[in-house]
C-alpha cells in the first residue's frame, strides 16, 4: 500500500498556519459559472455532485481531486510576478501530465469589515488570495509531490480511487483506506495534508 507521509503540526508556526488554513475558504469556479466554497473538514454538496457528474470521465469511478498552488512556497510571500510566474508553471506541469482544471482562489476568511470592500483577504489579514488549481482525478501521492516540488507547506485534498488500495498516514501513524472507505459524501470532504519540511 502506498502511504502518503501527512502530519499533524507541532510547532507553534505551525499550529499557527493551520488555524489560518482551516479558516480560509478554498473556492472553485466550475462550470456554468458555479463558485463552491470549500471548507476543511465541511462535507459540500455542491462538490459532491460536480464529482459525481464528472467521475464516468475518469472511466474507473476515481472521484480523487486536489486543490493546489505554487503562490508564496513555505507561506512566504513573494510578489505578484513571481506568483503568476511559478502558478504558469504549476498550470504547464498538470497540462503535461495530462490533466485539467479547474481556476480556484484560496481566501483567508475573516469578517468582512467596512474597510475592505467586502474581499476579506489582502484588506482585511495583510495576506492575499491565492491562485490555485482545482484537479480531478489526481491520486494524493501525485498531488502531494507537485505540492512538495512547489515548497508547499500543505494541500487540500478529497477522495479516492477505487480499488487501488491507495492510503494515507494521519496523524499518529494511523493509516485509513481511502478507497474501500470512502463514501460519495466522504469524496465531498475537503481534507488538509501537512507536507513534512525537507
Amino acid at each position: 500500500m502506498r502511504k502518503v507521509p501527512c502530519f499533524s503540526p507541532v510547532s507553534p508556526d505551525q499550529v499557527r498556519l493551520e488555524l489560518c488554513y482551516r479558516a480560509t475558504i478554498y473556492r472553485v469556479y466550475a462550470d456554468h459559472g458555479e463558485v463552491l466554497d470549500l471548507r476543511i473538514g465541511r462535507h459540500c454538496a455542491a462538490l459532491e455532485a460536480l464529482l459525481a457528474r464528472n467521475a464516468c470521465l475518469s472511466g474507473d469511478g476515481n472521484r480523487c481531486w486536489a486543490i493546489l498552488t505554487a503562490c508564496n512556497p513555505a507561506s512566504r510571500r513573494l510578489s505578484e510576478e513571481e506568483n503568476a510566474h511559478r502558478q504558469r508553471l504549476l498550470g504547464q506541469t498538470l497540462a503535461g501530465l495530462g490533466y485539467s482544471t479547474l481556476d480556484a482562489v484560496n481566501l483567508v476568511d475573516v469578517p468582512h469589515g467596512e474597510n475592505d470592500g467586502g474581499r476579506g483577504g489582502d484588506a482585511a489579514t495583510g495576506w492575499p488570495p491565492e491562485a490555485a488549481h482545482f484537479v480531478l482525478f489526481l491520486p494524493l501521492p501525485q498531488a502531494f509531490a507537485l505540492a512538495e516540488d512547489f515548497g508547499q507547506n500543505a494541500l487540500v485534498y478529497g477522495g479516492g480511487e477505487r480499488g487501488d488500495g491507495a492510503g494515507y498516514e494521519e496523524a499518529g501513524g494511523k493509516t485509513k483506506e481511502s478507497a474501500k472507505e470512502s463514501s460519495g459524501a466522504d469524496w465531498a470532504v475537503p481534507r488538509l495534508c501537512w507536507i513534512p519540511p525537507s
